[in-house]
């Protein structure tokens, strides 16, 4: 048997997800999961949203973690960036990680449930979206302006950065209408003010932010930050979609993750 640990927000679920995928196909088809709950999201979102199928660990697996798991660092793997082969070598692993890496994701078969409820704000945007040369633009900042937090994540996605990657579009596709989804969105009101034709969602809040991705993943095209929530809501598009990405994952000294299909363009 296999343990994945699976915790913090919606976008490091699905890249959770993939490796427990990953994991099933390729080292031990008896893969388990237990949640390590934060407090710091929506709590374990995964199942709620999406078409997947997940086991639970054993009762006892999840208390032994969850009291103990500093004590079972032997059969623990913490890095997501460990040699493949030492998954298969070590007996009854449990693995505790982020697993953001382009072959634990690359092919997982990750699809929305049939039957989300949608609202009526969301359903007359999906339409503008899918009737409009339409165009996501995710803003992240909340807890990137977290002091803890900017320090890896923040300022990387400037103004220029969305300056430049508008023009990107506009010069491969001509008239675009955006949309813009942000937890800030005041201040993306105010500094995108260059967008010209553009649609404002600011109306998913909470336990409904899912439908930031959701309508993301439909629009033709995406400019994303440097956030897992908007990288998914590009990997699961439904259309042959140009995706806009700052090369800049991370301040330094961590270096950007192998994550990005190679026809994605950086900036």
């Amino acid at each position: 048997m296999k343990i994945i640990i699976f915790q913090e927000g919606l976008g490091n679920q699905l890249f959770e997800y993939a490796f427990y995928e990953y994991v099933k196909k390729n080292i031990d088809n008896d893969v388990r999961y237990v949640f390590r709950d934060t407090k710091a999201h929506n709590g374990f979102e995964i199942t709620k949203w999406f078409d997947v199928k997940l086991r639970k660990a054993p009762w006892w697996y999840r208390l032994y973690i969850m009291v103990a798991d500093q004590l079972m660092w032997k059969k623990i793997i913490k890095n997501p960036y460990s040699n493949q082969q030492n998954y298969k070598e070590r007996p009854s692993i449990i693995y505790d990680g982020r697993w953001v890496r382009h072959d634990f994701h690359l092919h997982a078969d990750i699809r929305f449930r049939n039957d989300l409820p949608i609202s009526t704000a969301n359903k007359e945007t999906l339409q503008m979206i899918e009737t409009s040369n339409s165009v996501s633009i995710h803003v992240r900042r909340g807890d990137y302006l977290n002091p803890d937090i900017v320090k890896y994540f923040g300022n990387i996605c400037t103004i220029e950065y969305y300056k430049k990657a508008v023009e990107i579009i506009r010069q491969k596709f001509g008239d675009v209408r955006f949309f813009i989804f942000s937890d800030d969105i005041k201040w993306a009101r105010e500094n995108l003010q260059f967008l010209g034709d553009s649609c404002f969602v600011d109306w998913n809040k909470g336990n409904d932010s899912i439908y930031d991705i959701y309508l993301m993943s439909r629009c033709k095209h995406n400019i994303i930050a440097n956030s897992t929530f908007s990288f998914w809501a590009a990997r699961l598009n439904v259309n042959d979609n140009t995706v806009i990405y700052p090369k800049k994952w991370y301040n330094e000294p961590w270096t950007a993750p192998d994550i990005f299909p190679e026809e994605w363009i950086g900036i």
